[in-house]
Formats: C-alpha cells, sequence, structure tokens
C-alpha cells in the first residue's frame, strides 16, 4: 500500500467527524477526516488498494458530503 506524502501532513491535527462514502464508480470507496480547521483528508479504495489523496483540503463536512454528491453516497457519518 503506498501513500501520498500528504499523509503525513494530517499528524497533529484533531479530528472532528468521520464520513465513510460508497458508490459503484472508482473509487468505490471513500473515509473523509474532517479536522477542527475546516480542512478535511480522504482516503480512498480503488479495486481493492487503500489510498490517500495528494493534499489536504478546505472545507468542512457539509464540503465533504457534497463532493462527488452525484456518484457516492454518505454510509457513515459521526
Amino acid at each position: 500500500m503506498a501513500f501520498k506524502a500528504a499523509v503525513s501532513t494530517i499528524i497533529g491535527k484533531t479530528v472532528k467527524h468521520v464520513v465513510v462514502k460508497e458508490g459503484d464508480r472508482p473509487p468505490q470507496s471513500q473515509v473523509f477526516l474532517v479536522f477542527t480547521d475546516d480542512t478535511y483528508y480522504e482516503f480512498y479504495a480503488t479495486y481493492g488498494t487503500i489510498a490517500g489523496a495528494g493534499a489536504i483540503d478546505t472545507g468542512g463536512v457539509e464540503a465533504v458530503k457534497r463532493y462527488m454528491g452525484g456518484e457516492k453516497r454518505v454510509v457513515y457519518e459521526k
């Protein structure tokens, strides 16, 4: 499993929300960690391989829910 260097940028951040999305088209599964500073980071799985996004994105939990909204459905949110 290979992760992009950006995954190290989440160290020290505080998670305030977790959103899991699924869909029929790649990536089939996504896990979003939303931090207290209203940024988020995505882990996603395509064909069984877990990968990390290339960077932290700006936006809170509502931005995460809208991301790929037509193709993905929220299956877990806390």
